[in-house]
């Protein structure tokens, strides 16, 4: 019988046969061990995850990025510098006005993540529509598929342009998260105006090419949607009128900035919801107070992670 012996982060020890792992006894041959075969349970931390953020325009979705800890807001829209709080950020107000500008950027960004050295946590597109914008027209005037014929990414091939658009769109999101990073995708939702006969209904338009959300989709662990609303309170005061005291009503608004994860009401082409594995455990709708959302929003995340393993720890 081959001996068993423990790992440490899934390098074996020793010169055993096999690996015992934490997860329910079960072994690993050594010769895929050593080429880094693994079966720990490991859920990813919530400043690791390939976050997509959405919502209408001005409903917070910069605010709640900025707020993440170790964040770089890559802010193509030149909008970060509004926020209340210091944040690290690239924009064209610091000199990045074209995609060549972040090219540079992302080159060392992934030089450092793959050497452990990597300066920041999370990188949040602000917006991610805006930068498909830019990467349109570097593509169009640096793409040879594109400038032989000086086609636009709309005209050519059938279609094959947005595969193009796609390809360097997603493999730059692809190796900034490889190299260590977490991802925060934003992009903007607009209302959709259906007519059915009679009656006209409103729903939501993701504000990218189908290519791409189809992308972000697939590979974001949450999906949210941030929104702005009000919390109304009421209290009595007294008034002098007429020479009379009397008590009337005063009704306080007070900004409130949610996030959701389950899908919006009355449905949508976009699907606001999390992968199903902490679903169960995650409330619809978490608070996320200025400069503190993140924080918020890390909280719900690591309970919901304890409980899915606790439920499951204890169906065994």
């Amino acid at each position: 019988m081959a001996t068993k012996l423990a790992t440490k982060n899934g390098s074996p020890k020793g010169a055993a046969n096999t690996q015992t792992l934490e997860s329910g006894g079960r072994e690993i041959p050594q010769a895929y061990a050593a080429l880094g075969v693994v079966a720990r349970a490991k859920p990813t931390k919530a400043n690791a995850i390939i976050m997509a953020v959405t919502g209408m325009p001005g409903q917070g979705k910069t605010s709640f990025m900025a707020s993440a800890p170790g964040v770089l807001v890559i802010d193509v829209e030149n909008q970060a510098g509004d926020i209340p709080w210091d944040v690290p950020r690239a924009s064209p107000n610091e000199g990045l006005t074209t995609m060549a500008d972040y090219i540079k950027l992302f080159e060392q960004l992934e030089k450092d993540g793959q050497a452990g050295k990597a300066p920041f946590g999370m990188l949040a597109f602000d917006t991610l529509d805006a930068f498909v914008d830019l990467a349109i027209r570097h593509l169009e005037e640096n793409d040879p598929a594109l400038t032989r014929n000086g086609d636009r990414i709309f005209e050519y091939g059938k279609g094959s342009g947005w595969f193009i658009l796609r390809d360097f769109v997603t493999d730059w999101v692809n190796r900034l998260y490889m190299a260590g990073y977490g991802i925060m995708l934003g992009f903007h939702l607009s209302e959709k105006r259906v007519n059915k006969g009679e009656d006209v209904i409103y729903t939501w338009k993701a504000a990218l090419p189908p290519s791409i959300f189809e992308h972000v989709y697939r590979k974001s662990q949450v999906m949210a949607y941030v929104r702005r609303t009000e919390e109304v309170t009421t209290e009595e005061i007294t008034k002098t009128i007429g020479g009379k005291t009397l008590k009337v009503p005063k009704e306080t608004r007070t900004p409130k900035y949610v996030l959701e994860v389950t899908p919006l009401e009355g449905g949508g082409e976009i699907p606001i919801a999390t992968k199903a594995r902490y679903c169960n455990y995650l409330p619809g709708e978490i608070e996320i107070p200025m400069g503190k959302g993140y924080a918020a929003f890390t909280a719900q995340w690591n309970e919901a992670i304890r409980k899915t393993q606790e439920e499951f720890n204890g169906s065994k």
